[in-house]
């Protein structure tokens, strides 16, 4: 029954968390369950709920790589920062091959402006997953961060086409406080072709406006 719900947990969160709640009546103490159910109300954002059953999942079982990466995740979406890397360093620890495990701990470094930290993690996770385009755009934002502008752009052009490319830079140059730069990639962003001009023109607009704080 786990493995059922794990395989509907990509495309039906919903149905995965109702198997996983099936089993958790026969088997309370099953740690595999309360991680099944807790990433099913990750992915549909339920985080209290979310924190619950991956709580559990850990004191059930405190060396769970899967539960301990997912459990980073929900720390690092309520701003508890600091528990989110703990918990990402341990997942990394116990699964270092593990891309997306390896990718969240980027995310964490990020998140509490490790900026040269996370770079050294998303180059790791692309080494074991070459072809996902999210790990480059985390390098990207790692490497902008620092500005190594030119390795970003680098990173953003391996799958991005010209408009994400200068979207995103132009969102790294708004995010270290050099808006002048920002606005000019943003109106490459324009000047490409894309299917996302709306996001260019809402990112444009907060560069241009004096009042808009930085992300």
């Amino acid at each position: 029954m786990n493995r059922l719900g794990f395989y509907y947990l990509p495309e039906d969160p919903e149905r995965a968390a109702a198997i996983f709640s099936r089993v958790l009546v026969e088997a309370p103490d099953s740690a595999t369950a309360h991680a099944g159910l807790g990433l099913a109300r990750l992915s549909q954002r339920r985080l209290d709920e979310a924190q619950l059953s991956l709580e559990q999942a850990v004191a059930l079982e405190p060396e769970f790589p899967t539960a301990l990466d997912a459990l980073g995740v929900v720390y690092g979406l309520r701003d508890r920062k600091e528990e989110g890397r703990d918990r990402a360093q341990n997942a990394h620890r116990l699964d270092p091959r593990d891309a997306q495990i390896v990718n969240n701990l980027g995310v964490a470094h990020l998140a509490s402006g490790e900026w040269a930290k996370a770079e050294q993690a998303f180059r790791s996770a692309i080494l074991l997953s070459p072809s996902d385009p999210a790990l480059y755009n985390n390098l990207g934002l790692a490497l902008g961060r620092q500005a190594h502008y030119d390795e970003a752009l680098a990173a953003f052009r391996h799958f991005g086409d010209e408009q994400a490319v200068h979207n995103n830079l132009g969102y790294i140059y708004f995010l270290n406080g050099e808006r002048e730069k920002a606005v000019e990639h943003y109106e490459l962003a324009l000047q490409a072709e894309g299917e996302d001009r709306l996001t260019v023109l809402r990112n444009l607009k907060a560069a241009t406006d004096p009042m808009a704080a930085q992300p």
